[in-house]
């Protein structure tokens, strides 16, 4: 049937170490595929090879990076609650902020910070929770708006653009270094 609305991506970037962390909502993308034209793009050093969803793969390279996160309209950013993860550094929620785009995150660690009260991305924490918020997001494309423009505005105030690049391609290089 014909799309009244074009097709919408969601999208997760990293590397295969972390894409375990997508499991726990494959199936609520999975359902929300079965109601919305929605891509469901993975960018990274491995194809995943989900079997339960429909997704996209595209292999991580610096040179098509910019590019490849832009196809994405909403950023995810599931994470455990576990001491090893909420050390990490929130990463990708900066990256989809700094592409001015929508993101969904799990409350762990400095994501908190980062995704503030909804207010700059949505918080998810349970499988029904993620559900809701991306469907939110699917739904209301001022909010998508909205979000991507707050985000963009606090990775502006926080990191500026200049001092950001060498970090980013030192950060990008370390993490695929075995």
């Amino acid at each position: 049937s014909p799309n009244q609305q074009s097709e919408l991506t969601i999208g997760w970037t990293g590397t295969h170490s972390t894409l375990k962390y997508l499991d726990p909502i494959l199936d609520c993308i999975s359902r929300i595929q079965e109601d919305h034209e929605i891509e469901f793009l993975i960018i990274s050093d491995k194809d995943p090879e989900f079997s339960s969803v429909k997704y996209s793969f595209k292999k991580f390279s610096l040179q098509t990076e910019i590019q490849d996160l832009d196809q994405i309209d909403i950023g995810l950013m599931p994470m455990p609650e576990t001491e090893w993860a909420k050390g990490k550094c929130g990463f990708k929620l900066l990256q989809y902020m700094a592409m001015g785009k929508a993101s969904v995150g799990s409350p762990v660690g400095v994501n908190k910070i980062i995704l503030g009260q909804n207010e700059r991305g949505l918080v998810a924490k349970t499988e029904q929770e993620w559900e809701q918020m991306i469907r939110k997001l699917i739904q209301d494309q001022e909010l998508r708006q909205e979000l991507g423009k707050k985000g963009l505005e606090f990775v502006g105030h926080k990191y500026s653009k200049a001092s950001l690049k060498p970090k980013w391609e030192k950060l990008i290089l370390q993490s695929l270094t075995p």
